[in-house]
């Protein structure tokens, strides 16, 4: 693995290796897709103040759980969801950045000790991860995905999601589960270019050779952004979440990396979300890659 990867991997701690395309099966990208990729990326900035809560308010966190309720998403789920998010906020409580209630801030990112976490998990020696991203939003949506492939090698590119699945008591994935995991998390080859429109047709190929679709929810979606591993020539997801619409406030539930909080953002928009994403993850300076990918479930991330 080398060094790079291992930096990379720092945005939802994930390393990169290998993946496949179908070069034979073409897909064609609509006109009204490539208008919409360039107009978001011509031009994004910072037009919301960032409101969140890691539900440690009781009072805060269960108003939160009776919308995931209300969103149909499987109970049992949520249920499970609600137990990690009360083991970590007790493993962690204390640590400088934590919000109950809902907060406001002129800041693009919520701020947290990671050492204070690192210390804390190594200090109660769990031989295990706790959740990311990618498990966080995969629990609680993964009726909503279909993807049929079946996987005899486990990706390196996920092998600390992997281990969570394995060894974190609290995870419970059936062998069907992981194996949609594996098919929506793993990484996909692409070309060697800048052009975001040369990856998204990659992507649709994958997703056409896993067979991975999403199923309708009008109150919940998947959020996923693809980045761009240009050494390897590879994109991987990178970071992954959960999109509530309440009654047109949107609600995004995400855990940015296996040490850092449960965070609820609250946006008036979907520009708002793509602004405070991009935000975080358009960090590559030299120009070899191409900008993130941001998906909602099966399609580009749209907005006015």
């Amino acid at each position: 693995m080398k060094l790079k990867g291992y930096i990379l991997t720092l945005i939802c701690t994930t390393a990169l290796l290998t993946g496949c395309t179908n070069k034979t099966d073409e897909v064609i990208i609509k006109d009204s897709e490539k208008k919409q990729m360039e107009s978001m990326q011509s031009n994004y900035s910072k037009n919301y103040n960032l409101i969140y809560s890691n539900l440690i308010d009781e009072k805060t966190k269960d108003e939160f759980i009776d919308k995931l309720y209300k969103s149909g998403i499987n109970n049992k789920y949520i249920e499970q969801f609600e137990s990690q998010l009360d083991f970590y906020n007790k493993v962690m409580e204390g640590m400088d950045g934590l919000e109950g209630k809902f907060k406001s801030t002129d800041k693009p990112q919520a701020e947290y000790d990671e050492v204070y976490a690192i210390h804390e998990w190594e200090k109660k020696e769990y031989l295990y991860q706790d959740f990311n991203c990618r498990l966080t939003a995969f629990e609680l949506y993964r009726d909503y995905i279909n993807a049929n492939g079946k996987h005899i090698d486990e990706p390196i590119n996920l092998m600390f999601d992997l281990d969570s699945i394995k060894n974190n008591p609290l995870a419970q994935f059936s062998k069907e589960d992981t194996n949609k995991f594996i098919s929506l998390y793993d990484v996909i080859k692409t070309k060697d270019t800048t052009d975001q429109n040369v990856h998204i047709n990659e992507i649709k190929k994958e997703w056409k050779k896993r067979d991975i679709t999403f199923k309708d929810n009008k109150n919940v979606s998947m959020i996923n952004a693809y980045l761009h591993d240009y050494d390897e020539k590879e994109l991987f997801i990178g970071h992954s979440g959960i999109l509530i619409d309440d009654n047109g406030e949107l609600l995004f539930l995400e855990k940015y990396s296996f040490l850092v909080p449960y965070q609820v953002s609250k946006f008036n928009n979907k520009k708002e979300l793509y602004s405070y994403l991009m935000d975080r993850l358009d960090v590559d300076k030299t120009g070899n890659g191409s900008k993130p990918i941001i998906m909602e479930n099966g399609n580009i991330l749209k907005f006015e």
